[in-house]
């Protein structure tokens, strides 16, 4: 392709960019009211200043999830890995794993991998 051509295409380009993109650079002037400018382009709330957000956080809800999941993957780490166990249930704010002695072996070796600190 002919450089001259090249440089057409890009001049034109930039001169509809331009051309659409000055109502938009009019309107946000000091002393005007984008409101009353046609043809500009809405800013989004990140361009106009950014937006607050407030984010509750129901701690008391959050660490039973926590403990409730838990407690499935603790089931499902036992289950492959063949360890007897009676039940898994979830108290106040900690799990019970209940099982015979024989299979605390079993156990410690396979929590040791997926809970750290759970033995």
């Amino acid at each position: 392709m002919d450089i001259k051509l090249k440089g057409s295409i890009i001049l034109v380009v930039l001169l509809g960019a331009l051309y659409y993109a000055f109502p938009t650079y009019r309107a946000y002037q000091p002393g005007v009211d984008p409101q009353t400018v046609d043809n500009k382009v809405n800013l989004g709330l990140d361009l106009q200043g950014g937006m607050y957000l407030d984010i509750e956080i129901q701690v008391d809800e959050a660490v039973k999830e926590i403990l409730r999941r838990t407690a499935l993957e603790l089931e499902d780490l036992l289950i492959d890995e063949q360890v007897d166990f009676v039940e898994v249930r979830q108290a106040t704010n900690s799990l019970i794993l209940e099982m015979e002695a024989r299979q605390k072996n079993k156990f410690g070796n396979c929590s040791l991998r997926s809970f750290p600190g759970a033995v």
